[in-house]
């Protein structure tokens, strides 16, 4: 997460992924997608909340949840 500074800076948030569909793949494949906002826009909720469905997803594939 990048918050908008006191300059002409944007926010942005930046997702780092998994591709492949299926959990015993043999090779993992990762992309990379970047959203920007205005300045004006608050990500820090997006973010909390994104941040909180990864960390669910990730307990429940390694059945920890």
């Amino acid at each position: 997460m990048k918050t908008a500074g006191f300059g002409l800076n944007d926010s942005a948030l930046a997702f780092t992924y998994i591709k492949t569909p299926n959990l015993t793949a043999y090779e993992v494949v990762y992309a990379t997608k970047k959203l920007e906002f205005p300045k004006t826009y608050n990500v820090q909720p997006l973010y909390k909340q994104l941040q909180e469905l990864a960390y669910n997803n990730c307990l429940r594939i390694n059945g920890l949840s």
